[in-house]
């Protein structure tokens, strides 16, 4: 049985098995394969359905794992294993071709809004942004390394989402998944 693992094979390793490829679904397709089915030029990797993440099983050192497809392009783009550093889609739309390093604290502030919370639709169309049904107003918000940042009470949710964006550019530059990108 395949383990998933974060160190991968040798870079050396990983060039013999793999090309970069921006027509893949994966961005990943198999140059040499040990495996009789597959051919040189088919997609590498499958889609996990629990995450999104592109996966795929290398045999190396008669031991077989699994491992994350972006992390295996990150180390083809650099010649360096990414090890326990977290490797973030800069575009947030799962592309591999767009990643980076970054740390946990990046990474998370890269994830996109979500839609649910405690099995409850959340209030606002925007990230950081939530009804105060006390004030009847929008409230900004925004947390980093466990200091929750209030940003204030807002007439409109644009504006409370405006201040979010504002408040997660300060605090994480281009890591940042702001809600207005083209302003």
């Amino acid at each position: 049985m395949a383990i998933l693992t974060n160190q991968l094979p040798p870079w050396e390793v990983l060039d013999y098995l793999f090309f970069i490829d921006a027509t893949s679904p994966s961005g990943l397709r198999w140059k040499n394969s040990k495996c009789t089915w597959l051919k040189q030029g088919d997609i590498a990797g499958t889609l996990r359905k629990k995450n999104k993440y592109w996966q795929v099983q290398i045999t190396h050192k008669q031991k077989s794992k699994i491992y994350f497809v972006h992390r295996i392009i990150y180390c083809l783009k650099t010649k360096q294993d990414p090890g326990l550093n977290y490797i973030d889609h800069q575009s947030n739309k799962q592309n591999n071709l767009k990643i980076r390093q970054a740390t946990p604290g990046q990474n998370q502030a890269n994830r996109n809004k979500i839609a649910t919370y405690a099995n409850k639709k959340v209030s606002s169309q925007y990230k950081g942004v939530t009804w105060d049904k006390n004030r009847n107003k929008w409230m900004a918000a925004v947390m980093q390394k466990g200091v929750r940042y209030n940003l204030g009470r807002f007439e409109r949710e644009e504006e409370a989402a405006h201040a979010y964006d504002k408040k997660a550019k300060e605090l994480w530059g281009d890591y940042a998944n702001i809600n207005f990108p083209n302003e």
